[in-house]
């Protein structure tokens, strides 16, 4: 049995998932009890976007111990990807009433008020989380995110330029905060310079190169501006903005049969 959980984590790490699956379930036969053995199935079945499964997986650990952190963690995960906000909520409520003292719960109840744009709830559970740990790279972070739905551009800026103060190479933080300096046409300087030292931690970041892009566009330099959008394409394939960029690049350069496309 202990050779099969060996092997089951092993395919997990190298995402062998099909394999995991088999291996875990075997040592589950014979210890059914067994609550790591059962998380770590629920975690490669919910890897391979099996989520009702893992769901099930979840919440039978759950039953068997109600405070399992980390299964509520992903239970709420789950149930955000499956865009059933309010089963999120819940799952996130219970789990404050008894687990106060880890960021990452307040940052993912967050994250799902944004999904469901409750923007109002989403920016008080995340001031809450920071009331407890201010300096959390991924609350600031995702605080800017929600100030930026709500348009309150200076709120973003400020809590952007926090993140980047915790960490200067938080890619997310300096892409987000050069696009939307590009956006507005603002700071097209200091935007290049963000996005390009975010593109020196994820060169390979269709997003970055997206808004490098876009950065150059801004600025007028469309060649740049076209090299860059056609790769930023080649990498991501389904992202309309990317494609929306790219259009404009065309008509800029009067390309207007390679815009229409």
């Amino acid at each position: 049995i202990d050779v099969h959980l060996k092997l089951g984590l092993l395919y997990l790490d190298e995402k062998v998932y099909d394999r995991a699956v088999e291996e875990l379930r075997l040592v589950l036969e014979a210890k059914p009890e067994d609550i790591n053995t059962r998380f770590y199935l629920a975690m490669t079945l919910e890897e391979m976007g099996k989520y009702d499964n893992a769901a099930d997986e979840f919440r039978r650990i759950i039953s068997s111990d109600p405070k399992h952190v980390y299964s509520f963690l992903h239970l709420g995960m789950i149930y955000s990807r499956l865009k059933q906000y309010s089963n999120a909520v819940k799952i996130y409520d219970e789990l404050l009433s008894f687990e106060k003292n880890k960021p990452e719960i307040y940052l993912y109840l967050g994250i799902v008020y944004t999904d469901a744009k409750d923007y109002k709830k989403a920016e008080d559970t995340l001031r809450e989380g920071l009331g407890l740990f201010e300096n959390d790279e991924e609350i600031n972070f995702h605080l800017a995110v929600v100030y930026e739905k709500m348009n309150r551009f200076d709120d973003m800026v400020f809590y952007l330029k926090k993140v980047l103060g915790l960490n200067p190479k938080h890619a997310d933080a300096l892409n987000y905060l050069g696009y939307s300096y590009a956006e507005k046409g603002i700071n097209l300087d200091e935007a290049l310079s963000l996005v390009q030292r975010a593109m020196e931690v994820r060169p390979e970041s269709g997003y970055i190169i997206d808004s490098l892009g876009w950065v150059y566009f801004r600025m007028g330099k469309y060649s740049e501006a076209l090299n860059n959008l056609k790769k930023a394409v080649g990498i991501v394939k389904d992202d309309p903005t990317i494609y929306d960029h790219l259009g404009d690049v065309y008509i800029a350069q009067g390309l207007k049969q390679d815009a229409l496309k």
